[in-house]
């Protein structure tokens, strides 16, 4: 399996929040406006269901994800925390560091790490000796890795929900009611349809500029399961525990290494 630099990490977390959750600001696309724009042969019914997911999403604050992103032959597993709305918006999950070729640094079988607007910090070994002596967090900034068209897409998504983009879905091609199923023992209603990937991700990294989108809303009107695919980066996301705001902290600075590259680094 190919191996991810620290700056694959920011790359992949990247797509995984940003290529669904970028920022679209709810005054521009309000959800009535949003179905009335829904394109040709879609189901008005399913749309509406998508909007109304979107919002009472949001209306939360924070939720439990446990992701799979597959990107060729590589496959990255992620779990932990995600917040929005607040100053305290980000994530805190934890990864193998073998999946990221950051074993040299981190010998546990998973390791910590937080993302929030601007910068990305990862869990590590402490050095034994020399000027970073017992620091235990390595950190680099999201322009450097990034760029900072990507590092802005990504910094805005941390403010949303996973799955605030879907409001694009209705305007973005039809929107189809796939069918009632169970994911991971709980009754959902699938959706699918396509969004727009944020243009500073498709501008700065070369993507592809939509994605198909496979969302399952369970009974209490929140997402179960949201499946991303843009022929490139296939993402998996399972959410639980949706909740109110949490407090997510960056690391002391005392106890931090900056590992910040060039910017421009990625390209």
């Amino acid at each position: 399996m190919r191996r991810l630099t620290v700056a694959g990490l920011a790359l992949t977390l990247a797509f995984g929040v940003a290529g669904c959750g970028a920022s679209h600001h709810r005054s521009a696309v309000p959800g009535a406006k949003a179905v009335r724009e829904t394109a040709g042969g879609a189901d008005a019914d399913a749309a509406k269901a998508v909007v109304a997911m979107v919002d009472r999403t949001e209306g939360m604050h924070s939720v439990h994800v446990v992701s799979v992103e597959q990107r060729g032959k590589s496959k990255v597993h992620m779990s932990g925390l995600n917040a929005w709305g607040g100053a305290d918006s980000g994530v805190d999950v934890t990864v193998a560091p073998s999946e990221f070729g950051l074993q040299g640094l981190n010998h546990q079988d998973r390791a910590e790490m937080r993302t929030f607007r601007g910068g990305q910090y990862v869990r590590i070994d402490p050095p034994a000796s020399g000027p970073n002596k017992g620091k235990t967090w390595l950190r680099w900034s999201l322009d450097s890795t990034l760029g900072e068209g990507a590092a802005a897409a990504m910094s805005e998504a941390m403010g949303y929900s996973p799955v605030h983009r879907l409001l694009l879905m209705p305007s973005s091609g039809p929107v189809v009611l796939v069918g009632h199923e169970t994911v991971d023992g709980r009754t959902a209603i699938h959706y699918r349809g396509t969004v727009p990937t944020d243009s500073r991700l498709v501008e700065s990294r070369k993507v592809p500029a939509t994605q198909r989108v496979d969302v399952w809303v369970g009974a209490d009107g929140l997402p179960v399961r949201l499946v991303t695919d843009d022929g490139v980066q296939h993402n998996t996301q399972d959410f639980t525990g949706f909740g109110g705001a949490v407090h997510l902290q960056e690391p002391p600075a005392a106890q931090t290494i900056d590992a910040s590259a060039p910017k421009g680094a990625m390209a």
